[in-house]
């Protein structure tokens, strides 16, 4: 038994350790080779430094997202700058990355407002129409699609262990009332639940009537 160890430690030990120096499909460039590679593609550093893009680039926002929003530029077609980006300058992808992150921030906060109010409408709705919470669950998960059950199953087996939602997960996976999947489950899958809701019936009518 001892031999076996030593066998598998000494193989371990002459094992090729992976360095920096091997091959990659797309190898990690330092800062400056970052810029090079920009400027190699025509992108421009007037609006914004070279040292400030640098320094950019090191503390505020990683290189392969900043450079993404070039895909929304065109390329030059012919001559000896073909390839290169048409007038795209370094402060062009920098502005964007600063407008995609306000953006991001703003539809945040609408969204779980949204979400938040949403849930609120759904439950006084079902006050409203007499709803015990139970049977809505079962005819949303008769209606529900394969895929649609499967992730609702593939969520509740991920959240069982979770410190803040898997103990009441655990008391009511097999007979779940409306109240628990709002409050347990993420948007896409309460946005599924709202969606089976009838347009045409009481629910859905006072849902919308309803002022939060």
């Amino acid at each position: 038994m001892e031999n076996t160890t030593q066998a598998h430690q000494n193989a371990a030990a002459t094992r090729p350790i992976e360095t920096a120096l091997e091959p990659h499909l797309k190898p990690m460039l330092t800062v400056e080779q970052q810029i090079a590679h920009m400027k190699s593609k025509g992108i421009a550093f007037k609006l914004v430094s070279e040292e400030e893009a640098a320094a950019h680039l090191r503390e505020k926002c990683q290189f392969f997202r900043i450079y993404a929003y070039r895909k929304l530029f065109p390329k030059r077609i012919g001559g000896p700058r073909e390839g290169e980006y048409v007038k795209l300058g370094f402060g062009h992808l920098k502005a964007l990355s600063n407008l995609d992150r306000q953006l991001r921030d703003v539809l945040l906060a609408m969204t779980l407002d949204i979400e938040h109010f949403s849930k609120v409408r759904l439950l006084a709705a079902a006050e409203i129409q007499g709803e015990d919470g139970y049977a809505i669950m079962r005819a949303y998960r008769e209606s529900a699609s394969e895929n649609q059950r499967s992730y609702i199953d593939s969520e509740l087996d991920r959240r069982e262990h979770d410190p803040y939602v898997g103990a009441i997960i655990r008391k009511y996976r097999h007979d779940m009332p409306m109240w628990v999947f709002c409050e347990s489950m993420p948007l896409g899958a309460f946005s599924s639940l709202v969606k089976s809701v009838p347009k045409d019936g009481l629910m859905r009518n006072s849902m919308t009537s309803i002022t939060c």
